[in-house]
């Protein structure tokens, strides 16, 4: 009997497009999967980062987003009342740990009880498992081969590079567009890196913080589908357009 995983990645709350998570969460409740892996990068934490300029009108908006962060989630679990939801930490939700870590040191021995995403995001209310160690390499899900695992490299050659780092099969994020690349090993079974996208906004003025002056990214929205069987897997990536994605049934869902 098939298992279904559903994956989605880099929502990056509050910068996350509604109308294209809205698209998702109707595919999904007509796809009925066991279970759906959120790969990182859920939210954003834009105020904690170092590595941008912190917006001022957002700079104590850490509640807000976390109340949001709570009603995309939710939002999840009513799409798939029945499913296991895994959510891996990513580099973005790792900035909370750090930032408490470097700057408010006093705050540490609250990590294991309060202050982390798992508390902060009230996951145990809505059922849904938390992995930690982005940093480490612990933060994945593995089943039958298959890695699904947030990511660090950034770059046109990240899937290749992914392959090489995992020795072999994985979903990434990370990069906020699809991307992929393969081999077969020496039994001839191909090993294939791929990335599916982001579920972020890809353009206007509520894009997450990013590197460069352009006015607009190359970033593109999606979501991945993969199928279990006894003997293999097979994963699907599907596109979201303008809030909208067409189902491996044929139907569309428009957010």
């Amino acid at each position: 009997m098939a298992y279904t995983v559903a994956v989605l990645a880099d929502h990056q709350i509050p910068y996350h497009d509604e109308d294209a998570i809205e698209a998702v969460n109707k595919y999904i409740h007509d796809l009925k999967p066991d279970e759906i892996v959120i790969n990182g990068d859920f939210m954003d934490f834009p105020m904690l980062s170092t590595k941008f300029r912190r917006n001022h009108t957002t700079r104590y908006a850490l509640q807000t987003d976390l109340d949001e962060g709570k009603y995309v989630l939710k939002s999840h679990r009513t799409a798939a009342p029945k499913a296991k939801i895994t959510l891996l930490e990513g580099n973005h939700e790792l900035r909370l740990r750090s930032f408490i870590e470097e700057q408010a040191d006093v705050l540490e021995p609250l990590l294991d009880t309060a202050l982390n995403v798992e508390s902060l995001l009230g996951l145990d209310t809505l059922d849904i498992d938390w992995v930690e160690g982005w940093d480490t390499g612990k933060a994945l899900w593995k089943r039958e081969g298959l890695i699904i695992t947030h990511g660090s490299w950034h770059s046109k050659s990240s899937a290749a590079k992914s392959h090489m780092g995992y020795y072999g099969s994985v979903i990434f994020a990370h990069i906020h567009r699809p991307t992929i690349y393969g081999e077969t090993d020496y039994t001839g079974v191909p090993q294939i890196a791929r990335s599916i996208g982001c579920l972020c906004n890809v353009s206007g003025d509520k894009q997450p913080p990013r590197a460069g002056t352009t006015p607009g990214s190359d970033w593109i929205q999606g979501f991945g589908v993969v199928h279990f069987t006894d003997k293999r897997y097979q994963v699907h990536s599907l596109d979201i357009i303008n809030g909208s994605v067409i189902g491996l049934n044929g139907k569309e869902y428009n957010g």
